[in-house]
């Protein structure tokens, strides 16, 4: 999957080298130049969502949420995934929402 759904942010997300992990970048520059946001977020195969909401930055990935308060220097699970569908988020002000997908089955 390795994408991230909102086009607003500065940041997004591609596939390492090695093509197992997902990688998270962000530009202050609108785009000319890229620093990786992810050097303390555990290992992720896919990155769902990521949103800013009030001084913190959430990531939903495979694994569950992580937040930052520090730009991504440093992050902390407060969600752990269920490892059945992935997670969106959605913001309101400084408030952060989970918004659990159906998982589509044939």
């Amino acid at each position: 999957m390795n994408r991230i759904k909102r086009g607003e942010g500065p940041w997004q997300a591609a596939a390492s080298r090695d093509g197992m992990t997902t990688v998270l970048h962000i530009s202050a520059d609108g785009g000319k130049t890229w620093q990786r946001l992810d050097e303390n977020l555990p290992p992720v195969r896919d990155i769902y969502d990521i949103e800013q909401a009030g001084g913190n930055l959430f990531c939903s990935c495979d694994t569950g949420v992580y937040r930052s308060s520090d730009w991504g220097k440093t992050w902390e699970l407060v969600l752990p995934s269920d490892g059945e569908k992935p997670i969106e988020l959605a913001v309101s002000g400084k408030v952060i929402y989970e918004i659990g997908r159906a998982s589509c089955r044939e």
